[in-house]
């Protein structure tokens, strides 16, 4: 009996202590969840995207998060980017843009405010107490940053700057240039630095671009030395002539290191050559050693450290490099001693204050002290490993990204495989394709990418040796982009079936796993997690023209049901049943625009709230009418042209000369238009109308003419009408051919669209987001949108885009290429503000050339039957006439 009762006794202790257990394991599982949770700043995520943080965790443990504490910085110290404090437009955001700046953390700002609320700071050059104190402060800041970067004692000095750029180009306008000199550099280095040529060029010296592949690999650097000997020995060089070898430390286009021990290699075999580093692009994700790589100057930004302050940088200089250094100028603060009535000076013994011109911004400079300090809490080997996980998930996640058809998503332009922070810095360049390998728009990525928040960088990054090398662009190529209107900053980023630029995304030391994320399930569109956003968007959408949606009961026949113009270019449309075509489009047409205080023209992309200014031409008084809510009407004559002053506008790469009105013209005319503009706008601006004498050509037109031409030539029997066309060669800009002007509109005299189109593209977001909306809320997309001349009924939906000529009534238009969509079509006409619809939903499938597409730009041609007392009048309900149209099933 008693044994009976010590075995169930044993099986009562034993159920115990496994209920106890498996009770402390559902615990755990639910703390992990938690834990898990928390780290993604959503309880509500969903399983999938937690486990594959797991794994991601997991994996690399030992370099991502601090110890675990990301995610409590990302909250603590950056809670802009979670959407957990209001900010102007943001929001939840991903911000990958870390390269061009990176970002400022709130217990920084909070300390320098404290100190400068705590503490008086005036201009060091003061000999009062409080300038004396601020002296000991810059002073402090330069010991600081030979420490940071452990510089050897009494061998370096710090010259503060305006920024990085500024470092280079006192190096090369203080380099002591000879006619034996040589300036060699990276072909891949910045612009700031490559500019350090012109200098060179000036005094007589050569210059000459080594490829970056011999700075790059260890084995190669022999090539470097070479070179250098060779141009020496070429030059006959002597010995007090210097040269100049320049590079950074890491490529700001793709992110890919240098070998910073050819540094070593030149110090010790090439005697009269001094070196430059541009660090910038390299110290805010990695360690940099003076001690171990004594280069003779190396330039900074501080706000690509830690992102304040702006304009503030430091060149800091090998001491023994000051003798050779030619330095002319002097200025407040560089001098002990000047004459005014001679030319007479003695610069300053000490060698920072010799070099730094006027007022230094001492209070950014008593401010990097907090800056350090965060970056030297968390560690730049930590800093450095953290960035690294993630920018090699995200290569690893972005390679892996392939369409059905076997083309891969993504071409990441790199020259090593991301598998070593010593070759790779937090960078990823790249462009994407389609699934048959069509090119996609850089412009047209980061348009989609912004209206989710995410955050990227586009063009060439002031990196042309790097940009054209990995894009095959030749002289000839930048050229004829150039000839084309396409300047750096635009919008053109296909010209000729070629890219002129790529995307660059780039981590900080706060950038976190959610940042890059991606998973293969299609979660609410909350999560704007950057890879995910490549998929959903691009990943096996072949962009052809795919079937409408609804294409029951349509006539094949179009009319003409609408004519806009708009006087005022991003103002409101002035509708009218018919109208009369002049020299460039419909009759003042894009005549008037709006500059800001710089003369750049202001578009509803910059101020959407010129969405509703109304517009009206009233023929019988002759005067533009002006409308907008809560505002007196604004009437201006047709007939007057303002003197007040003239002035080169720009428009996609065009100079418009544009009279502005001003004072004189206020007086004349008795109204005050800057007046009118700034109480609706809140923002200081000035109406320009275009001068007469002022004849822009559309370069569409113009390419469409030369291509008739062509044409016609090729079916002529007459050599000799062909060697006199190819004797008198024309360009855009000496056109004399008939119907080419614009005004200032952006590419064509005249813009069509189809409203069965409309219709379809509405459906389509209806559809596209019925998950998170209701149809209403999509109603205001409508013809509007599209700031279309000419808008037509009838047909199949995308039927005008295989328009070629073609009349309207009697006359006569060509097709002269699709129509380039921006953002501006996502600006709710109705109400004055920015949307994300419908250009995302239009990326999905319609594109030409890599371009999201909608409407056709038209060439007017002859129509002299239609001439109403020698005027030619376009009108309502005119039928579409064409033998040249194909349906776009």
């Amino acid at each position: 009996m008693q044994l009976i009762e010590n075995i169930i006794a044993i099986i009562v202790v034993l159920s115990i202590t496994y209920l106890y257990r498996k009770k402390q394991q559902r615990q755990q599982q639910r703390d992990d969840r938690s834990t898990l949770n928390k780290q993604t700043n959503n309880e509500n995520e969903p399983i999938e995207m937690i486990q594959a943080k797991q794994e991601f965790i997991d994996r690399y443990s030992n370099s991502y998060g601090y110890d675990n504490t990301i995610d409590t910085i990302r909250n603590e110290q950056f809670s802009q980017l979670n959407g957990t404090v209001p900010t102007d437009h943001l929001g939840d955001c991903v911000y990958l843009d870390h390269t061009a700046s990176t970002l400022y953390s709130k217990t920084q700002l909070q300390r320098v405010m404290e100190e400068l609320q705590k503490s008086m700071f005036s201009n060091p050059h003061s000999q009062n107490p409080i300038g004396l104190n601020t002296t000991e402060q810059i002073e402090l800041a330069r010991g600081r940053i030979l420490k940071y970067f452990n510089a050897p004692y009494k061998q370096y000095s710090v010259i503060f700057t305006s920024g990085c750029t500024d470092g280079l180009k006192k190096v090369g306008e203080y380099f002591p240039w000879k006619s034996s000199s040589t300036f060699y550099y990276s072909l891949d280095s910045h612009n700031s630095l490559v500019g350090i040529r012109e200098y060179a060029s000036e005094k007589g010296s050569s210059f000459q671009a080594i490829p970056s592949s011999y700075f790059k690999k260890s084995g190669n650097s022999d090539n470097i030395i070479s070179a250098i000997k060779n141009g020496q020995e070429k030059n006959n060089q002597q010995p007090n002539t210097f040269d100049l070898l320049a590079f950074p430390a890491q490529c700001n286009h793709n992110g890919s290191k240098y070998n910073l021990d050819l540094i070593l290699k030149v110090k010790k075999q090439l005697k009269n050559v001094k070196i430059l580093l541009d660090i910038a692009s390299f110290v805010g994700t990695s360690t940099f050693d003076l001690t171990e790589y004594p280069v003779d100057f190396a330039s900074l930004s501080f706000y690509k450290l830690f992102g304040y302050p702006t304009g503030l940088g430091a060149l800091i200089v090998r001491n023994d490099c000051f003798d050779i250094l030619e330095k002319v100028y002097f200025s407040g603060g560089t001098v002990n001693a000047s004459l005014a009535s001679e030319r007479f000076h003695a610069f300053r013994e000490n060698n920072s204050q010799k070099f730094e011109d006027g007022t230094v911004d001492y209070l950014g400079i008593v401010s990097l002290k907090h800056g350090f300090d965060i970056l030297e809490n968390l560690g730049m080997d930590n800093i450095s490993k953290h960035t690294f996980s993630l920018i090699q998930y995200a290569k690893e996640q972005m390679s892996e990204m392939v369409h059905a058809s076997g083309i891969p998503l993504v071409t990441i332009y790199t020259d090593n495989h991301y598998q070593s922070s010593l070759e790779q810095g937090g960078i990823i360049n790249f462009n994407i394709s389609g699934p048959s390998g069509q090119l996609l728009g850089f412009n047209e990525v980061e348009k989609l990418a912004s209206l989710r928040n995410i955050f990227i960088r586009t063009g060439c990054f002031c990196n042309p040796g790097a940009c054209h090398g990995y894009l095959g662009l030749s002289k000839k190529d930048i050229i004829n982009h150039l000839d084309s209107g396409h300047v750096c900053w635009d919008d053109k980023d296909i010209i000729d079936g070629k890219l002129t630029g790529s995307l660059r995304v780039s981590v900080g030391y706060m950038s976190n796993f959610n940042d890059i994320y991606v998973c293969l399930k299609k979660y609410k569109r909350k999560y704007k997690k950057f890879l995910k956003f490549l998929k959903d968007t691009f990943l096996n959408n072949d962009y052809t023209l795919l079937k409408p949606i609804n294409q029951s009961n349509v006539s094949d026949v179009m009319i003409l049901s609408e004519i806009n113009l708009y006087p005022v270019k991003s103002f409101g449309p002035c509708k009218v049943d018919s109208w009369e075509i002049g020299p460039s489009g419909l009759l003042f047409d894009r005549e008037w625009t709006l500059v800001d205080q710089n003369g750049v023209y202001i578009n509803q992309k910059k101020l959407p709230i010129l969405s509703l200014i109304t517009t009206r031409i009233d023929l019988q008084t002759r005067m533009l009418v002006l409308e907008a809510p809560e505002m007196s009407t604004l009437e201006i004559p047709l007939d007057y042209y303002p003197v007040s002053s003239m002035d080169l506008v720009q428009v996609c790469g065009d100079s418009i000369s544009g009279l502005l009105y001003g004072k004189e013209d206020f007086d004349k005319l008795g109204i005050n238009i800057s007046e009118w503009m700034y109480k609706f706008t809140c923002k200081s601006c000035h109406l320009v109308r275009k001068s007469p004498d002022s004849h822009r050509i559309s370069r569409l037109a113009f390419l469409s003419n030369q291509q008739q031409q062509q044409s016609n030539n090729s079916n002529s029997s007459s050599s000799s009408n062909q060697q006199q066309q190819q004797s008198q060669p024309q360009t855009c800009k000496t056109s004399n051919n008939k119907n080419e002007e614009i005004s200032f509109s952006n590419e064509s005299p005249f813009l069509l669209i189809s409203q069965v189109s409309v219709d379809d593209l509405r459906e389509r977001v209806v559809e596209r987001n019925k998950e998170t909306s209701s149809r209403s809320d999509w109603a205001w997309i409508t013809n509007e949108s599209f700031r279309a001349n000419f808008v037509v009924t009838g047909g199949k939906p995308y039927q005008e885009s295989n328009l070629t000529d073609f009349k309207i009534g009697s006359l006569s238009f060509r097709s002269i290429g699709h129509c380039n969509r921006c953002k501006m079509i996502c600006i709710n006409q109705a109400i004055g503000v920015e949307e994300r619809e419908p250009l995302a939903t239009l990326a999905t499938y319609r594109r030409s050339q890599g371009k999201i597409v909608f409407g056709q730009h038209l060439q007017f041609l002859n129509g002299d039957d239609e001439k109403q007392n020698d005027k030619i009048i376009v009108s309502i309900n005119s039928i579409i006439t064409t033998s040249t149209i194909v349906n776009s099933e």
